[in-house]
């Protein structure tokens, strides 16, 4: 570590700012310290003990994850006890604003305090939780470097120098804690690791690391204060918290981070002096119900990390989505937008890469909201994109965060592999493609310049393999069919449910809805169908492909009855 040391001494000094540093292999083979227990301010990794405390007393039965709460936007200084409230303009995360006068789980505060540093979800579980708890749980873990004394935006306390604050050292401690499972319990430290893994500002110890390594982590930022503390899941497992103070530009403290973090890596990765120590599996990179193991396919990857959104609509939260993709995007040359809806949270991802305009564009077409989940039917934690045995599981895997990570890899490949495009490739990610009022309809009417193409490659389809993985047939989907809204308006006499008469309208339109119900219509194959069925007769085997051949060539009534 001498060499590493030097180094990051070395960008310390060139970056002029005043920087803490605590690394640990989880092997316990290395590690490096710079200015451990010098106290900064806290700023939002104080969310961290917030979080462990939150699953503390869930598993002492204080409260459940699922338990409701009222959002309410007021709270009390600790000063003298004077409401305030906090501004969306403010904050990190509009999401919980939008939910006032309504409520929210516990488990969701949880995630909007972590993945996007939500200071509304921040002062809502403190409010519930109570600052004193959290301080008595983080000393007992042993970061007693770090205070907890308040929410966010207490500007009276501010004023006061009334601060959260923190070592380098105690932020290692309480994520150590987690990593080996002793936080709280195993259970609890996993589905905290699957929260802090699902950080949306990855800026900082994650830009400094090779693509494709999972970090959980959590940041912190104010005025000339730039945090990250992690723990690394690379083939060698670390924690890493870096402390940045004095630089106005948080850029700057970014890259100092991510410059820091990568001379760690690479010194880390190479290895321990002496015979190494075989770490249990659980206090690395444990594979559980929440904690995904990792994966060296870059689409695999993408998939996990975007079932670590919940998007389950309602709410939906799909611009969530859309920052993610858009930061994998944006350095690849794509020309980036996204357009927000009405509806707070919700927003579409248009990713255009240039062609040279010879032709029309195409557009590739996705969408990032899922139905909703009811955990207790899942045998894994349905929003951990745990990778296991070559597959990927969680809500969404196949409907239809599968297709969107599958297609953002392809317009990443052509981007990466500077692909000569004679047309505009226009990738598309939708809001409210399961039922809601601002999906792609919408988009058409508001925005259909920003979308217009010769013709788009959509959700549907599939390519279908044998046991020996041999691809039996590619199906495509074809807008052969579609539906037709009826609207049935019945008239009768008004009258008094005492005094029934036969023309009542109600009494009609039963009967008409009745009518409808009992039709049933003449099936009539359309060319694209009768080839469709003609082909699965060909790749199937007995009795369905019998069944098939049947329903697309025979006339008779019985037959067809049969093979339906």
């Amino acid at each position: 570590m001498s060499e590493a040391r030097a180094q990051i001494d070395a960008l310390i000094r060139k970056s002029g700012a005043d920087v803490a540093v605590v690394f640990h292999t989880l092997d316990g083979k290395d590690a490096l310290l710079i200015q451990a227990d010098v106290e900064y301010h806290a700023a939002s990794t104080m969310k961290l003990p917030v979080l462990i405390e939150l699953f503390r007393q869930a598993k002492a039965g204080t409260l459940k994850l699922d338990d409701q709460i009222s959002v309410v936007n007021q709270f009390h200084s600790i000063v003298d006890g004077s409401p305030f409230t906090l501004s969306a303009g403010d904050d990190s995360d509009a999401g919980v604003y939008a939910r006032v006068g309504s409520t929210m789980s516990f488990r969701d505060l949880a995630e909007a305090m972590i993945t996007v540093s939500s200071n509304f979800a921040t002062n809502l579980l403190i409010k519930r939780l109570g600052a004193q708890n959290i301080q008595l749980t983080t000393d007992a873990l042993g970061a007693t470097g770090m205070h907890v004394l308040r929410g966010v935006e207490d500007d009276k306390a501010f004023q006061k120098g009334l601060n959260n604050t923190t070592t380098a050292r105690a932020l290692a401690t309480l994520l150590e804690r987690i990593a080996n499972g002793k936080a709280v319990d195993r259970a609890s430290s996993d589905q905290m690791i699957a929260i802090l893994k699902r950080q949306k500002f990855n800026e900082r110890i994650p830009a400094g690391l090779p693509p494709g390594i999972t970090v959980a982590h959590k940041t912190g930022e104010i005025t000339k204060i730039q945090h990250d503390a992690a723990i690394v899941y690379a083939e060698r497992p670390f924690s890493l918290v870096v402390l940045v103070r004095g630089l106005q530009d948080p850029k700057q403290g970014s890259a100092l981070t991510a410059g820091i973090t990568r001379v760690l890596y690479d010194a880390s990765q190479a290895g321990p002096k002496g015979p190494a120590r075989q770490t249990p599996a659980s206090q690395v990179n444990p594979v559980s119900k929440t904690n995904p193991a990792p994966s060296s396919d870059p689409t695999a990857q993408l998939l996990s990390e975007l079932i670590r959104i919940n998007n389950s609509n309602p709410p939906g939260h799909e611009n969530q989505t859309d920052e993610l993709l858009a930061s994998k995007l944006r350095p690849l040359g794509f020309e980036i937008e996204i357009v927000p809806t009405p509806e707070a949270g919700k927003s579409h991802l248009i990713a255009r890469l240039k062609g040279d305009g010879s032709k029309k564009p195409v557009l590739i077409a996705s969408h990032a909201d899922t139905v909703g989940v009811e955990r207790d039917k899942w045998s894994v934690d349905p929003f951990a994109g745990l990778i296991k045995d070559g597959h990927v599981y969680g809500r969404g895997a196949i409907d239809f965060k599968g297709g969107v990570a599958v297609f953002a890899r392809s317009v990443m490949m052509l981007a990466e592999n500077k692909i000569p495009l004679a047309r505009d490739v226009i990738f598309l990610v939708e809001a409210d493609e399961e039922g809601a009022q601002y999906n792609t309809s919408w988009l058409a009417q508001t925005h259909w310049a920003k979308m217009d193409c010769e013709f788009s490659l959509n959700e549907g389809g599939w390519i279908i393999k044998d046991d020996a993985g041999k691809v039996k047939y590619v199906s495509i989907s074809t807008a052969d069919k579609g539906g037709t809204s009826l609207v049935l308006t019945s008239r009768g006499t008004s009258t008094h449910s005492s005094m029934p008469r036969p023309d009542n309208a109600i009494f009609a339109l039963s009967k008409a809805m009745a009518r409808l119900a009992d039709f049933d219509p003449q099936i009539e194959l359309t060319p694209a169908t009768k080839q469709f069925f003609l082909t699965l007769a060909k790749t199937s085997a007995p009795p369905m492909s019998q069944y098939y051949q049947t329903i697309a060539i025979s006339t008779d009534p019985a037959a067809l009855a049969r093979a339906d």
